[in-house]
């Protein structure tokens, strides 16, 4: 047995944007359609070029950084930052003595718990910096995916506002009309 049930079209439109419009305003509800489907095609498109390049950054750092582990998670994050581990070494002792002026039992105890267990040196300036380019690429592309995501939900907020505010019982009205000088746009409300 099939059960269809009947939905308002704010509800409609909160499901699918453009849905709900289809019952009063097909212009709109296209429109609304097809932002969210060209959001949607964004968004993935994005999430796989991200993919991309995490991967290559991480074929990168396992070809070329040189290093012993990759066990500790903030590795990528500290081949990034540093050409090789006595940099890092150095600045751990640096933010050890900055924490701990007086304190030199303070200082290797910090450095012992911030140090992590693998040794690197990159091969090369130009594959660091390589490798820096796709951790960057990687972050652009995860705020832009955050920022589609924003659009994609902003979507649905509005398209429900809409179908509540302009849906065919609801006495209001909302059309362009032409002007002698480009296009007005008005709202309309039946008392």
């Amino acid at each position: 047995m099939l059960w269809i049930i009947a939905l308002s079209p704010v509800v409609k439109s909160l499901i699918l944007p453009g849905w709900g419009q289809m019952d009063f305003d097909r212009r709109t509800g296209f429109a609304m359609m097809a932002v969210e489907i060209t959001g949607w095609g964004y968004y993935f498109l994005l999430d796989r070029q991200q993919d991309d390049a995490i991967s290559t950054y991480r074929r990168i750092a396992y070809d070329y950084s040189g290093a012993t582990s990759f066990s500790d998670r903030r590795i990528f994050s500290l081949l990034e930052d540093y050409y090789e581990r006595d940099f890092y070494v150095m600045d751990l002792y640096a933010e050890a003595r900055a924490r701990y002026p007086d304190n030199p039992h303070a200082q290797d105890e910090y450095v012992r718990l911030n140090l992590i267990d693998a040794d690197w040196k990159w091969q090369s300036v130009d594959k660091f910096f390589r490798y820096q380019d796709y951790r960057m690429l990687d972050r652009a592309l995860g705020s832009r995916k955050v920022i589609v995501g924003f659009v994609l939900f902003a979507n649905h907020v509005v398209s429900a506002l809409h179908a509540y505010l302009f849906g065919a019982d609801s006495g209001y009205e909302m059309g362009f009309y032409p002007l002698k000088r480009g296009v007005g746009f008005a709202v309309k409300k039946e008392f």
